[in-house]
């Protein structure tokens, strides 16, 4: 028997390759069978050039529906095969994956990253997201590279940078594990020469989404230096004393398991695993 001659699955089984199986046959395999108007290649074929006709539109379960033999069961099929293949593409084009002994890195915007990691599936997180535009991140880049001497801060809108941290930790809250931590180093920040306080607005953005604060730990950066001090030189009176900026938070929140057992990081571990974590007080 010729591979023309062999039917779709049969062909797949074969090459076990699915670039060397035609469109055609791809989607008859999803099909699995036509109907009483059409067998499986004519309804595959007519299926083919609709889904190229509208690949850049939506294609909805309605429109699939409409064809003869094609049901929502069989529509929710072929819509889920085409946006597993658009989501897989456009991974590919954003995210770069590099291994690194037994563990790897991702590259990429954090929030395209964390839609590709299951539910429930990380113990922690430790994260110092941008402190507003405190750090034009383009232009130190070209700075890094080069192409410029100097960055400059940008304008962002509070809102906005409100909101791209929420659809962040949204997402993180989701893949963390109930029980587990995320631990976040953020700083208040000066613009326009208005102090704001952001890790305390953070720390109530947080609890709107649901993560538990659980402990505040004071970063005081003793080697920092700042230029506040210089106005106090110039004029030594009470009213122009402006503290140095030498400090920074870490704010320790958790994700509430269903059970107060599993409230601490050593719920799915064994006995072992937890005495072999077990601290030189020595060193302390």
């Amino acid at each position: 028997m010729n591979n023309e001659s062999k039917k779709p699955r049969e062909k797949l089984l074969e090459l076990k390759n699915p670039s060397q199986i035609n469109t055609e046959d791809l989607i008859a395999i999803i099909l699995g069978h036509g109907s009483k108007e059409k067998n499986v290649f004519d309804l595959s074929k007519e299926l083919v050039e609709y889904i190229r006709t509208n690949l850049n539109n939506s294609i909805t379960i309605e429109e699939l529906s409409k064809f003869s033999g094609i049901g929502t069961s069989r529509a929710l099929q072929i819509i889920s095969a085409l946006e597993l293949g658009r989501r897989f593409k456009w991974t590919q084009e954003k995210i770069r994956v590099h291994k690194i002994g037994q563990g790897e890195i991702i590259q990429g915007d954090c929030l395209d990253v964390m839609k590709t990691i299951p539910d429930d599936s990380i113990i922690l997180a430790f994260t110092s997201p941008p402190y507003h535009n405190a750090i034009n991140y383009e232009e130190h880049i070209k700075k890094l590279e080069g192409k410029i001497k100097y960055w400059e801060r940008k304008e962002v809108s509070y809102d906005f940078y409100r909101t791209f941290l929420i659809d962040r930790f949204k997402e993180l809250y989701r893949i963390i594990k109930p029980g587990g931590h995320n631990v976040v180093n953020i700083s208040p920040v000066g613009w326009n020469g208005i102090r704001v306080p952001l890790p305390f607005h953070f720390a109530v953005w947080m609890e709107e989404i649901g993560w538990q604060f659980k402990e505040d730990i004071i970063w005081e950066k003793e080697i920092a230096k700042d230029k506040r001090s210089g106005v106090l030189m110039q004029h030594p009176y009470p009213g122009y004393y402006y503290p140095s900026l030498v400090a920074e938070y870490v704010l320790v929140f958790q994700k509430p398991a269903g059970k107060k057992e599993q409230n601490n990081i050593y719920h799915f571990r064994s006995p072992k695993e937890k005495q072999s974590n077990k601290l030189d007080m020595g060193d302390y």
